[in-house]
């Protein structure tokens, strides 16, 4: 195997009203005989095509507030490999996965900060039929409050929940 990485980006940033912000980016990874080497594999091609942005409204007394989003898409082609595949095994697999998370910070310029986010992977779109489809996506739940102390040690308070299906790790 030759494994080679290829990864392309585009980002544009702009400030709004002398003091908002919005950040968009667009990339694209590519993947060529990586995985061939860990699963032993003929050859694999993985595709991973992005979608961010990101706004930040800052208030006049150094408090603000900030949106993030992200949407991805992977695609993985791995042909013969010796080693079962995690995903339903079998020596080929070939499946699709769209991923998307949301978060936000509030921040009171007083050390405190309240942090949330949300993650969905949906289930796996199969192309062969060694890949199994059925209760393949996840979720995840993050909300906490934070304060970081002058000499910058950050204190934390957070609850997190993850639910993977039951096919889903």
């Amino acid at each position: 195997v030759d494994p080679r990485i290829w990864s392309m980006g585009v980002a544009y940033e702009k400030t709004l009203n002398n003091s908002d912000n919005v950040w968009f980016a667009v990339t694209y990874q590519k993947h060529d005989e990586w995985a061939a080497f860990d699963y032993k594999c003929d050859d694999s091609e993985d595709d991973s095509y992005r979608v961010a942005g990101r706004y930040i409204h800052n208030y006049s007394n150094g408090m603000f507030t900030r949106v993030s989003a992200m949407w991805e898409n992977l695609e993985y082609d791995w042909e013969g490999c010796a080693t079962s595949v995690v995903y339903g095994g079998g020596n080929d697999l070939d499946l699709e996965r769209d991923a998307w998370m949301i978060s936000g910070v509030h921040n009171f310029a007083n050390g405190f900060d309240i942090r949330a986010s949300y993650m969905d992977a949906d289930e796996f779109e199969c192309g062969s039929n060694t890949c199994v489809e059925d209760d393949t996506d996840a979720s995840a739940f993050n909300v906490g409050v934070f304060y970081t102390m002058p000499a910058g040690t950050e204190l934390r308070l957070t609850y997190s929940e993850v639910d993977n299906e039951d096919n889903a790790n």
